[in-house]
């Protein structure tokens, strides 16, 4: 079956977001970048951001939302407040080039969310957040298995880490993935039977994750808590 270029635009576009959106917490991206040329990784960085806005410009075009993203920002004159006043901030920085390459990497992260809650429904919102999650995940064991010298953290015995710099950054998103998890299972218009299926198998990934990067307790809390919840919520 042949692939829509629209389809396939969307794709990268979502990879792209999400990517840039995380990438300082991962093994293959520092968390410092350095700035000194103009040629540093840092404003590689920035250049992938100027990609996937040239990808956001084209799909807006090809979806006919360019008004409705308009509209959303005239919505939000708070946000356009606090983005100027972040590239104000330029003037009384003790480094303007850090300060700028933050405020890039914020306005280009805004412009895409503006066009996520323009683009998507609720609905299928958390389905492409189901779907991050089952990746990360998947990705993060492939690394401990296959990559154990990346995957696995030797400053805490061995503790797993998966695709991000430490381990309990994992911790700190796991639980927003498996409140989605949840929502997905426990209402009825969200699942199907099969969808249900691959939810507990990766619930179950969830939980031996846990075990084997030996997350914080807090963190291991606050995940059992929104499973509790969104089984309340959806059905009780």
């Amino acid at each position: 079956m042949k692939i829509r270029p629209i389809i396939a635009a969307e794709a990268i576009f979502l990879s792209f977001v999400f990517l840039l959106a995380n990438i300082r917490s991962t093994i293959f991206w520092s968390l410092y970048p350095p700035l000194d040329t103009i040629f540093a990784p840092a404003w590689r960085e920035t250049l992938l951001w100027l990609i996937a806005l040239f990808l956001m410009y084209y799909l807006l075009t090809e979806y006919g939302l360019s008004q409705s993203y308009l509209d959303a920002w005239r919505w939000q004159p708070l946000l356009i407040v606090f983005v100027l006043f972040s590239l104000a901030s330029i003037f009384w920085s003790t480094s303007w080039a850090v300060t700028l390459h933050r405020f890039l990497a914020f306005a280009f992260g805004s412009a895409m969310a503006v066009y996520l809650s323009v683009r998507y429904s609720l609905r299928q919102f958390l389905r492409v957040l189901t779907m991050l999650g089952a990746i990360v995940l998947t990705a993060s064991y492939v690394m401990v298995f296959f990559v154990p010298a990346l995957g696995a953290d030797i400053n805490y015995n061995g503790a797993w880490r998966g695709i991000f710099w430490h381990k309990n950054q994992f911790g700190n998103i796991l639980p927003i993935f498996t409140l989605v998890f949840m929502i997905y299972f426990f209402h009825p218009i969200f699942a199907t039977v099969f969808l249900k299926k691959q939810l507990w198998f990766y619930c179950i990934c969830y939980r031996w994750w846990q075990f084997f990067s030996r997350i914080r307790r807090r963190d291991i809390s606050l995940s059992l808590s929104s499973m509790s919840f969104s089984g309340w919520l959806f059905c009780g």
